[in-house]
């Protein structure tokens, strides 16, 4: 229960180390998308909406899946960084 609101994922230890806050925001968004996708899918599955929904639903995905790849590229730059 310590961790409900970040869905499980524990804080970085120090908040101003580019590295663990990266990493923290990455498995957090992930964790988002995965709920985004199932949320979607329960609501094209049990309501019919019109099709523009369905756009409005891609484009949240694709945004939300390039945030975390994004993401996922610069906590990787900045521990190569960390590292040397």
């Amino acid at each position: 229960m310590r961790h409900v609101t970040t869905l499980g994922v524990a804080p970085p230890r120090d908040p101003r180390d580019r590295v663990q806050s990266g990493e923290f925001l990455s498995a957090l968004l992930l964790r988002w998308l995965g709920i985004s996708i199932v949320l979607w899918t329960v609501i094209f599955v049990v309501a019919d909406l019109p099709s523009w929904w369905l756009i409005i639903a891609a484009v949240t995905m694709l945004a939300l899946a390039g945030d975390v790849l994004w993401l996922n590229i610069r906590v990787r730059r900045d521990r190569q960084r960390q590292a040397q």
